[in-house]
């Protein structure tokens, strides 16, 4: 089946198809709603077989032990110093707080009143630095470095003092709440489809209704794939930007050709069928290139490139499939108010571009 003739048959039955992507984008919201944050990693991983693995298995298995994660805390004061009991005090109240979340979360703490080393302490006297050993891998490293935070806040800004942590598992905390906060944006999107639906402006609202789906559909899938493959935690973030940003541009340049076709007379259909045969056809092509130069990421072994690389892929291929599907269904709906097509009054044929010293408007 051609996409000329698969964007003709969604055409003629667009309830169909609509209904079938309201039923997979409703799944994709359970599967979102039901496994969110399962099966994301922050840690990276070499997949292939590499000696440099083997070494490292026998380094973890017969030397070390397995790997920990070091947050590294610093306390400094612009008015006491190492040397002053306040000092010292706020120190032990703070290795103190540290110690009681147990050892499942802090394996172990080393700081200047215990270890008396000079290498904790700044040349001033004025800031010490305080070694947290996380217990767990990364991710549980991450689960717990909320606790961590939430103590070195406690301290941080009393009596002149300030506390600062950087280290592997708040780092991965951070970047794990930051995609979080940005796949709130499509919650935005969501608010505004209303709106866009009965607001005057005459413009498309078809391509913010594609870029919600192609975030939306493409994340539930992602989370099926990471239940039995390690992905990444930036995966969301990558669908996010991607499924947006491919979705609402080529779903724009098809409702401008539509708009174009219809403004020369051609009813729905026809404007659906001459579209596709054109802009759909130019859209598939370069979306085909685009999906082999982001798949190309996972040949490095590494889950966070591969993670990427499927879910830019899937974001990718979900606004593709959209636009010989989703898209023509809901341009040949009786209406056209997604589209943002008006039809001039007394005129049946204008040219499909302004004329020589004629300019836009603005939307």
């Amino acid at each position: 089946m051609s996409p000329l003739s698969l964007a003709l048959s969604s055409a003629r039955h667009p309830r169909i198809v609509i209904a079938a992507w309201a039923l997979v984008f409703v799944i994709s919201i359970a599967i979102a709603g039901a496994l969110w944050g399962q099966g994301l990693t922050a840690e990276r991983k070499v997949l292939a077989d590499s000696e440099s693995n083997a070494a490292d298995r026998l380094l973890e298995e017969r030397f070390r032990g397995p790997r920990r994660f070091t947050e590294i805390v610093v306390v400094h004061s612009e008015t006491y110093t190492i040397v002053d009991p306040h000092f010292e005090a706020t120190v032990q109240n703070l290795f103190f707080d540290l110690a009681a979340l147990g050892r499942n979360v802090v394996a172990s703490i080393s700081q200047y009143y215990h270890s008396r080393s000079e290498y904790q302490v700044s040349e001033d006297g004025h800031s010490t630095i305080m070694s947290v050993t996380m217990a767990g891998t990364l991710d549980e490293a991450r689960a717990n470095a909320s606790s961590i935070i939430d103590a070195l806040r406690r301290h941080s800004g009393q009596d002149d003092f300030t506390v600062r942590v950087v280290g592997e598992s708040t780092t991965a905390d951070r970047v794990a709440d930051l995609s979080h906060l940005v796949f709130q944006w499509p919650l935005i999107y969501f608010a505004f489809v209303p709106l866009l639906m009965f607001s005057p402006v005459p413009v498309s609202r078809l391509p913010i209704v594609i870029g919600v789906v192609s975030v939306v559909v493409p994340t539930g899938a992602s989370l099926l794939v990471a239940m039995v493959y390690p992905m990444s935690l930036f995966t969301c973030t990558i669908i996010l930007v991607t499924g947006l940003a491919v979705g609402m541009s080529i779903t724009h340049l098809i409702a401008s050709r539509y708009r174009e076709e219809r403004a020369l007379g051609l009813n729905g259909l026809d404007a659906i069928k001459r579209t596709g045969a054109t802009t759909t056809r130019d859209v598939l092509l370069s979306g085909s290139v685009a999906i082999f130069a982001l798949a190309s990421m996972a040949i490095i072994p590494v889950n966070t490139f591969t993670s990427i690389a499927i879910g830019a892929v899937v974001a990718t291929f979900v606004p593709l499939l959209a636009s010989v599907t989703l898209t023509p269904a809901l341009l040949a709906l009786p209406n056209d108010r997604l589209s943002g097509f008006r039809r001039q009054v007394g005129t049946t044929n204008r040219r499909p571009f302004p004329s020589a010293g004629s300019t836009f408007r603005v939307w």
